[in-house]
């Protein structure tokens, strides 16, 4: 899961993710839009973060934590389908060998 990841969050992403939890900030709290323009310095880093801090940051938590849920819950489910499936394939070579076993005494 963790090298699939690396394709959605890499620095080619990273603009439009950045301008998501931007906006997402921005209408959570009520504030205009303004533009936008992401640069890849550590100049637009501090400048950004100084200026623009409290929607970003509300917009990469609720973002963040929604993924993570998501992912979560994904994980979860595929893990939970995956043991069910174990079960029954081992319950079915169980029942294989046990009708195996009683034409083989009859």
């Amino acid at each position: 899961m963790a090298a699939l990841t690396t394709f959605v969050s890499n620095p080619l992403t990273m603009p439009a993710m950045y301008y998501l939890a931007h906006r997402l900030g921005r209408r959570l709290l009520g504030m205009e839009p303004t533009p936008f323009q992401f640069e890849l310095s550590l100049e637009w880093v501090t400048e950004s973060l100084v200026n623009n801090w409290q929607p970003m940051m509300l917009g990469c938590f609720l973002l963040g934590a929604t993924l993570a849920l998501v992912g979560y819950v994904t994980l979860d489910v595929v893990w939970r389908v995956t043991i069910v499936n174990y079960a029954n394939r081992k319950r079915l070579i169980r029942m294989s060998r046990a009708d195996e076993q009683t034409k083989g005494d009859g």
